[in-house]
Formats: structure tokens, C-alpha cells, sequence
């Protein structure tokens, strides 16, 4: 388990009112955003971010929101100027592999 998850668990069992808060802050935003809108951000964000473990998450919800590799890919190689190569390639390696998709239709 790592660091976050271990972290993100003891916060959900002894400091429940706090992860609870926090998980209605996060629902409450970007309302006027569809999911499909809300995810391919975060895709971004989590780009930049090189979370990988976040990256994960927003992969899966992404695809539940009928977001395609393609439009994940995209929004990954949009921080290509903020990002940088590096934590672009890796999240394009990630969007592949968790969608199964070998190569981009692109």
C-alpha cells in the first residue's frame, strides 16, 4: 500500500468528518462542466501532476463517462508545453495500457 492510500485510509477511519467534507468539496466542482469535461481535465491535471495513482482513477471514470483513448491522449499531450515530454509519454503509456488500446487512432 502506499504512502497516499495508507494515508487516505487512516484519514477515512479516524478522521471521517474531514474525508467527508473533502469528498463533497470535490463533488460540488466544476458543476457547470459535464463528466466527460470534468475528467479530461483532471486527465490533464494529473499529467502534470505525474500521479499515476490519480491518473488511474480518472482514466477509469473518464472511460465510464464514454471518453475515448484518443480524448485522453489529447488532453495528456495538451500540457506537453507545461509538462514536458517525459510526463507526457508516461501518461500516454498509462492511458494505453489501462484502455488496452495498442496504438492511438491517430
Amino acid at each position: 500500500m502506499s504512502a497516499h492510500n495508507q494515508g487516505l485510509e487512516f484519514m477515512m477511519r479516524h478522521r471521517s468528518e474531514v474525508a467527508s467534507t473533502y469528498m463533497d468539496l470535490l463533488r460540488s466542482l466544476g458543476g457547470s462542466l459535464g463528466e466527460r469535461e470534468k475528467q479530461l481535465i483532471l486527465i490533464a491535471i494529473h499529467t502534470m501532476n505525474k500521479s499515476p495513482e490519480a491518473m488511474s482513477i480518472h482514466i477509469d471514470r473518464a472511460r465510464s463517462a464514454g471518453v475515448t483513448p484518443d480524448e485522453m491522449i489529447d488532453a495528456a499531450i495538451l500540457t506537453l508545453p507545461i509538462a514536458g515530454l517525459k510526463a507526457v509519454s508516461l501518461a500516454i503509456s498509462q492511458i494505453l495500457q489501462a484502455t488496452g488500446s495498442g496504438e492511438a487512432n491517430q
